[in-house]
């Protein structure tokens, strides 16, 4: 239903680069057999989206979350930098705020993490600090930090936070299932 309506959008020219950025991620969530690399496919669409309306920051974001996937973190990270400059409202700047820190965290090795860092901070210092405890193994820890976050949040957004390839990956800890069910 969603990616029909998706390329009835692109066909009409209407909101052409958010139509793309929806077949993108409904192209990442095909897993069935003859339809080639869903990566590459959305990946496609998230390069033709970002050309359709070089204003929107949105298919930025989402392709440089699928870029992490694949290790292109460079790369990534220059589409969040580009994608920052484009965003006005103040959720799509934490996003992007939060994204960025746990991408840093990701690049220090285990004996480089900060100390304990303070989650009541901001929604960026808050998923760090969950990322952190994580990494350390401490997953009561992190489950009372992405409570937090799961309290003051909007649920859509909680939920797009909290999915960040940094923390997804623990997906299987039994302590976060009520996050990742």
């Amino acid at each position: 239903m969603s990616e029909a309506k998706a390329i009835e959008s692109i066909f009409k020219r209407e909101r052409i680069s958010d139509a793309l950025a929806l077949r993108a991620v409904l192209e990442t969530q095909k897993t069935a057999k003859g339809f080639g690399d869903p990566r590459v496919r959305a990946e496609t669409y998230l390069r033709q989206a970002m050309v359709a309306d070089a204003a929107n920051p949105f298919p930025r974001i989402e392709l440089a979350t699928l870029l992490r996937y694949s290790k292109r973190d460079a790369e990534a990270l220059a589409l969040l930098e580009g994608a920052r400059s484009r965003l006005n409202p103040v959720d799509s700047h934490t996003v992007v705020d939060v994204t960025i820190a746990l991408m840093g965290l990701q690049a220090l090795a285990d004996a480089d993490l900060p100390a304990d860092p303070d989650p009541n901070e901001d929604t960026a210092s808050l998923f760090s600090a969950a990322h952190i405890a994580m990494r350390r193994g401490d997953f009561a820890r992190a489950t009372d930090i992405l409570r937090i976050g799961k309290d003051r949040l909007p649920p859509d957004f909680f939920e797009y936070l909290v999915n960040d390839p940094a923390l997804r990956k623990f997906r299987t800890r039994t302590e976060l299932n009520e996050f990742y069910p």
